[in-house]
């Protein structure tokens, strides 16, 4: 993958021992992702250029050698031309045997559950605009119709911001359990019934897979690397990064 410095090293010797080489494109290539994918880091005003200095110096040159670049969706495929790729194949990633269950569900809660599991990672996962989502809902008298479920460990202070919110938007029936594994992951997977993955990028995420896997569908974005397949078989729906379309599309699955 890219702005990986040892991976530029390696690519180097393997080009200049005439070795083909391919290059995944592990969801680096947004506009968002060179102003917003910082990690825990503290974004600084000129982050975003020294990304787009070192991928026009190392990165660029890496795509454009590479026999093919890996993509995860028709949405990064198209990302990779653009930044250089002559060569693509987009390649989803799979599913863990151990994840599938052998009965999909019938039916579903009531009231609905929809679920977010992973990190709470605000902006990159989209966390606001579900729960700003969710708040319209609530504002519609639709409330009691609706659990909301957002599990995961906590990035500095984002749970504390995240339940705030939630308050100030009147929603009542939300839970933030925290880090979930074992035993209790597969309580939360049994009290589910819809998967939300509005990630704002990179987002071919393992939790999500897990969803998959376990015969939820997912609510989720094309920017997720998700929506494509999403909308090719069926396994739920796709949104804009809009939390009016997000609410929409909830309160459709409410009917």
């Amino acid at each position: 993958g890219p702005r990986i410095p040892v991976q530029n090293v390696w690519v180097k010797l393997t080009r200049e021992a005439g070795i083909p080489y391919v290059v995944s494109a592990c969801g680096n290539l947004s506009d968002l992702t060179y102003q917003y994918r910082w990690g825990n880091k503290k974004n600084h005003f000129y982050h975003p250029i020294l990304k787009r200095v070192y991928f026009r110096l190392f990165d660029k040159k890496m795509f454009e050698g590479a026999c093919f670049v890996h993509a995860a969706s028709l949405n990064e495929e198209s990302l990779s031309h653009t930044s250089g790729a002559r060569s693509t194949e987009t390649i989803p990633f799979g599913m863990d045997d151990s994840w599938i269950r052998p009965r999909l569900r019938s039916k579903v809660h009531d009231p609905v559950t929809f679920t977010y599991l992973g990190r709470l990672s605000i902006f990159h996962k989209g966390l606001d605009l579900i729960v700003e989502a969710f708040g319209k809902l609530a504002e519609r008298d639709l409330g009691d119709r609706f659990n909301l479920i957002l599990a995961g460990t906590s990035e500095e202070d984002s749970m504390i911001r995240l339940k705030k919110q939630s308050e100030d938007l009147g929603i009542t029936n939300i839970e933030f359990p925290g880090g979930v594994w074992g035993d209790e992951k597969v309580s939360l997977w049994d009290r589910s019934d819809y998967f939300l993955h509005i990630c704002r990028f990179n987002g071919f995420a393992l939790a999500t897979r897990e969803a998959l896997g376990q015969g939820l569908p997912i609510v989720t974005t094309t920017e997720s690397d998700f929506g494509d397949w999403v909308d090719l078989y069926k396994m739920g729906k796709t949104v804009r990064l809009c939390a009016d379309d997000l609410a929409n599309k909830i309160e459709s699955l409410l009917d």
